[in-house]
């Protein structure tokens, strides 16, 4: 059921969350004119959450005039000497990847991961064959060759946006490991 902005407050697939948070971004300057928050209006995961900020930077950066950053009481004060930018840099650093880190799931089996893939090996950019398998919820693997057999699947948060996901799977006597990055970003 949508509301009087079109949003419906019951949606559980991602991109109908960045939806209904474009669409109440929208609704919000047309009624207030501008938006002084950088923050989603509405509760979004972290790839969406990335692409909202992405945009909201876009809008500042190009003068949209529709956001605008609450002003500060003090400008900044530059450092005098590079071992204190790099001081401010590392006293920063680990605040900043907290953040990050809060706004990723807490599961190393997320749910939006979950379900058919296509894997494509490559060797020197030739494409020498493509697999499916299927990321179960409970980190097992499914696949439906019958010459093997799905293990397991995890995904590890990086260090910024761009997470690792590993998945396993037996052929014959040997265990196969398949490692690809994922941009947190775009959810690719």
């Amino acid at each position: 059921m949508a509301d009087e902005h079109g949003i419906d407050p019951t949606a559980e697939r991602y991109d109908n969350q960045y939806l209904n948070a474009l669409i109440l971004l929208c609704s919000t300057t047309v009624s207030s004119g501008t938006i002084t928050t950088v923050e989603p209006l509405t509760p979004l995961n972290s790839s969406y959450t990335n692409s909202y900020y992405r945009l909201l930077g876009n809008l500042l950066s190009l003068g949209s005039g529709y956001i605008s950053t609450p002003k500060p009481t003090s400008p900044p004060r530059l450092p005098k000497t590079p071992t204190e930018a790099l001081s401010r840099f590392m006293k920063g650093e680990p605040a900043f990847r907290s953040t990050l880190d809060s706004r990723r799931p807490s599961t190393p089996h997320p749910s939006n991961l979950c379900g058919p893939w296509s894997v494509t090996d490559e060797v020197g950019g030739l494409k020498i064959g493509v697999s499916s398998v299927t990321l179960l919820p409970s980190g097992a693997v499914s696949v439906p060759n019958r010459n093997a057999e799905g293990l397991t699947w995890r995904c590890d948060p990086g260090p910024t946006h761009l997470d690792t996901l590993t998945f396993r799977a037996f052929d014959s006597s040997k265990i196969l490991e398949y490692k690809g990055y994922l941009d947190g970003g775009g959810e690719a």
